[in-house]
């Protein structure tokens, strides 16, 4: 799988990866952002693939419920994808941003029990 992935084009990947996002296949989409970011270091694109990337296992974990996990997650992807302009790559950024905190705020709030994320209420990218 990842020669196939090592092989296609940065607009190939990209696309898979929203794709992957839009059908909640985080494990898929986390494959194809680390192709993208590995690909860019250092660079805005990265930051944007990485933060992503984080973005979609900490989802995966709270569906899983990998609170512990999800949590680490959420805030290393807040913390990336903060300082990328709202329409990163085309995308409505600023929307994903808001709808992931807000999605995953109860993970940060140690008064309530957590349930795992029911697929309906993951942010759409």
């Amino acid at each position: 799988m990842m020669d196939s992935i090592q092989s296609q084009s940065d607009d190939s990947l990209w696309r898979q990866a929203l794709h992957c996002y839009a059908i909640r296949d985080w494990w898929m989409a986390h494959e194809l952002l680390e192709a993208l970011w590995k690909r860019h270091p250092g660079t805005p694109d990265a930051q944007l693939y990485q933060g992503l990337l984080q973005a979609a296992v900490s989802l995966h974990h709270f569906g899983n419920g990998n609170f512990s996990g999800a949590r680490q997650l959420a805030k290393s992807a807040t913390a990336m994808l903060k300082p990328l302009p709202p329409d990163a790559k085309g995308l409505d950024l600023a929307r994903f941003r808001e709808r992931f905190e807000a999605t995953t705020a109860p993970l940060f709030d140690f008064e309530t029990p957590v349930k795992p994320l029911a697929p309906a209420d993951v942010p759409d990218l």
